[in-house]
C-alpha cells in the first residue's frame, strides 16, 4: 500500500540525497507479520486530513483498529473520498439552494433569479403552494441567499403575497434598487421598488394587467420598462425617481411577453421579438419570440426562433441589420430563458428539458450540458465575474454551475 506523508523524522544525515527536513517521499508499507504497525507520527497528512473529514471521534476509532490492513486502507480511503468529491465538482458538480419549507411539504417553484451586482448574494423569485402537496402556486416571495455561506440572509414576502406571484426581477445597475413584477394571473399585476441594503419596500408602482412577467432597467438607472400578458399585451415605461408612469404601450393583444432589455445607448426597448422608442413611443415587429437577451457590447440578440413554449432552438441576430448570424439547436424541450456572460464571449440556455446549456458565441459551439434540475429551468444568470452561472427551477431549487 502507498501513502504519501510529510517526511518529519529525517535529517541531512539519515537522507541518501541530503534533502531538506520538509521533503516528500513515498512510503511503502508491507503487509507482513514482520512490518511495524502503523503509527499517527509516521503519516501526519493521513492525520490531519482525517481530522477534517471525520473529526477526532472518527480519528481515534481508526486508530484504535487492531487490524493492520483495514486500518491502512481506511487511512488511504480518507485521502481519495476528498479528491473524488473536488473532482467532481470540478466536473459540473451544482451547489445547490432549496427554497421551499425545511420539511419540502409544501412545493417551492422559482421563477427567476439575478446575482447582485457585487456578485456577494443571489436573489430568487420564489412561489409557494398555500396547501401541502398542491400546485399551483398561490403565493410569491423574495429570497436573498448569501454565497460566501450559502445561508438565506432575508426574505420579502408580506408586499408581494397579497398581489399573487413574483415572475420578474432586475436589478438597477448601481446595485441600490431591485425591481419585482408579478400578479395573480386574473386582474392585479404589480411592481415593487426594494432598496437593495436594507432590503425594504421603497416603492409600488400599480401597472395594469393580469401580470407582470419582465422588468428591466434603462442603462442610466432613470427609467424602468415592465410587460406581461396574456389578454393585455401592455407593456409599461416608468420614471424611476417619481414612480410615475411615463408611456404605456399595447404591444400586440392576447400576447405575452417575457423578455425585456434595453439597447445600449437606452433609445430602445426590446421586448420579446418588438421594439418601441423611449422618446416617440412609435413601435415595431421584428419576430415575435419567447426569450431573449442582449449581447453586453449591444451588437448580438440571442431569442428563440419561435413564440410558444415549444420554441427548441436559439438564434443569433445581428442587432443592426436583423441578419441571422447563427442558429443553435438548443434542446430537446422549449427554452424559457437567455443569457449572455459579462464579456459576451458565452451564451446560457434553461429549457424545458430540465438542462441547463452553455454555448460559445463565435462558432456557435456547445461546450457543455448541465444536468440536475427535476423539472423544467425558468431563470438563467451569469455572475458578475463571470466563472458561474446560477439557474432557477419549477422544482423549487437554485443551483451554481461552475463553469469549465
Amino acid at each position: 500500500m502507498l501513502i504519501w506523508q510529510a517526511k518529519p523524522q529525517y535529517n541531512r544525515a539519515h537522507c541518501h540525497h541530503g534533502r531538506a527536513n520538509n521533503d516528500r517521499r513515498w512510503l511503502k508499507t508491507h503487509h507482513s507479520p514482520s512490518a511495524p504497525a502503523t503509527r499517527f507520527s509516521e503519516y501526519p497528512a493521513v492525520v490531519l486530513l482525517a481530522r477534517d473529514v471525520v473529526g477526532i471521534g472518527g480519528l481515534i476509532i481508526i486508530a484504535g483498529m487492531e487490524h493492520r490492513k483495514l486500518r491502512n486502507w481506511l487511512f488511504v480511503s480518507l485521502l481519495i473520498v476528498p479528491s473524488l468529491i473536488l473532482a467532481e465538482q470540478a466536473l459540473g458538480k451544482p451547489r445547490t439552494f432549496k427554497t421551499g419549507t425545511a420539511s419540502a411539504s409544501l412545493p417551492s417553484s422559482v421563477s427567476a433569479i439575478k446575482f447582485t451586482p457585487d456578485g456577494k448574494m443571489l436573489v430568487a423569485a420564489v412561489n409557494r403552494s398555500s396547501r401541502r402537496g398542491e400546485r399551483p402556486f398561490t403565493g410569491g416571495e423574495i429570497q436573498w441567499w448569501n454565497l460566501s455561506n450559502g445561508k438565506r440572509a432575508r426574505t420579502a414576502s408580506k408586499d408581494i403575497r397579497a398581489y399573487g406571484l413574483a415572475l420578474a426581477l432586475a436589478f438597477s445597475h448601481n446595485g441600490k434598487v431591485l425591481a419585482v413584477g408579478g400578479g395573480n394571473f386574473q386582474d392585479s399585476s404589480f411592481v415593487h421598488l426594494y432598496d437593495t441594503r436594507s432590503g425594504k419596500l421603497k416603492r409600488k408602482l400599480n401597472a395594469a394587467g393580469e401580470y407582470i412577467r419582465a422588468v428591466a432597467f434603462s442603462p442610466d438607472d432613470k427609467w424602468l420598462a415592465s410587460a406581461g400578458g396574456v389578454r393585455s399585451g401592455e407593456a409599461h415605461l416608468w420614471d424611476v425617481s417619481t414612480g410615475k408612469l411615463r408611456r404605456e404601450f399595447t404591444l400586440e393583444e392576447t400576447a405575452e411577453f417575457r423578455s425585456l432589455s434595453f439597447t445600449r445607448d437606452g433609445s430602445t426597448v426590446l421586448a420579446d421579438g418588438f421594439e418601441w422608442d423611449v422618446k416617440t413611443g412609435k413601435t415595431k415587429t421584428r419576430v415575435h419570440t419567447a426569450a431573449l437577451a442582449v449581447s453586453p457590447d449591444g451588437k448580438t440578440i440571442a431569442r428563440t426562433d419561435e413564440a410558444n413554449n415549444q420554441a427548441r432552438n436559439i438564434c443569433l441576430n445581428d442587432k443592426q441589420t436583423g441578419k441571422l448570424r447563427r442558429k443553435l439547436q438548443a434542446h430537446s424541450g422549449g427554452v424559457n430563458a437567455i443569457a449572455f456572460s459579462p464579456d459576451g464571449t458565452l451564451l446560457c440556455s434553461g429549457s424545458d428539458d430540465k438542462t441547463v446549456r452553455l454555448w460559445r458565441v463565435k462558432d456557435g459551439k456547445l461546450i457543455h450540458t448541465f444536468k440536475g434540475h427535476k423539472a423544467k429551468v425558468n431563470s438563467v444568470h451569469f455572475a458578475p465575474h463571470g466563472k458561474t452561472v446560477a439557474s432557477g427551477s419549477y422544482d423549487g431549487t437554485v443551483k451554481l454551475w461552475r463553469i469549465p
